[in-house]
């Protein structure tokens, strides 16, 4: 019973938290705040690598506003990799990195 309570108040700190740095990033984002907007992004997806969503988000500014392409494919591999090692090849998560990253891929040949 205690060890549920401390799972759920663990679980509601980190999306309070996860809230707080969303809140922040989109501050920072209309002020034009890129560097910010990006760290409050990245500080989101650390605080759970396991959500398929929070990471591409990251990785999606990262390539759309700062144009760092290298370093938004080093983190689709990393998300893929987590992501595989979590929760196998099968998983949704899995599939949605993926995608995402064939479509990065895609475009990124079609420019060149």
């Amino acid at each position: 019973m205690n060890l549920q309570k401390s799972e759920d108040a663990e679980r509601k700190n980190m999306e309070e938290l996860a809230s707080d740095c969303y809140n922040k990033f989109e501050i920072s984002y209309m002020q034009h705040m890129n560097d910010s907007a990006e760290y409050y992004l990245n500080l989101r997806a650390s605080l759970d690598t396991l959500n398929a969503d929070w990471q591409i988000q990251t990785i999606m500014f990262v390539k759309e506003y700062l144009s760092d392409y290298d370093r938004a494919k080093k983190m689709y591999m990393q998300a893929l990799s987590s992501l595989i090692a979590r929760h196998g090849e099968k998983h949704v998560s899995v599939a949605k990195i993926y995608n995402n990253l064939a479509v990065f891929i895609i475009k990124e040949l079609h420019n060149s």
